[in-house]
């Protein structure tokens, strides 16, 4: 299925400059010049076309810029990670995760055996902490 042409006409009646999309306005104009080439009969040359992408991708590089600069960075959650975990050794970390990885009826659908070779110690410890506290949920509610 297409989806609907974005154009002039197909916009809600109840349009206002809030709500329109700076990319739908891109998409508009770019609809209605290629409608008037095409009634022209003009062709553009290859020096326009280049120019013609230089700046849609220009408009479409900024209208992100934009929307990113809007957008409130992520800031970082700290969660407490158990003292036993915190004396684990890297290959203590990496055998536990292994272990639970490996547990009968878990179904964990992480990927942690790709852990070795990719995660600081830390990153072991906090995922560690995230599956231990997970069974714990589990259990709490099996009782």
């Amino acid at each position: 299925m297409k989806p609907a042409p974005r154009c002039p006409r197909c916009l809600p009646k109840e349009t206002t400059m809030k709500t329109i999309d700076p990319l739908d306005v891109l998409d508009v104009l770019s609809h209605e010049a290629g409608l008037a080439a095409a009634e022209s009969g003009a062709k553009p040359t290859a020096d326009e076309l280049r120019d013609i992408d230089a700046v849609i991708a220009f408009a479409r590089a900024e209208l992100n810029r934009q929307a990113r600069a809007d957008v409130a960075p992520a800031v970082p959650v700290m969660r407490a990670v158990r003292p036993s975990i915190l004396a684990m050794s890297r290959d203590a970390l990496l055998a536990r995760l292994d272990e639970l990885r490996l547990m009968p009826g878990t179904r964990l659908a992480a990927s942690h055996h790709r852990f070795a070779g990719y995660a600081s110690d830390n990153d072991l410890r906090v995922s560690l902490e995230d599956l231990e506290a997970l069974l714990d949920r589990i259990g709490e509610q099996r009782r």
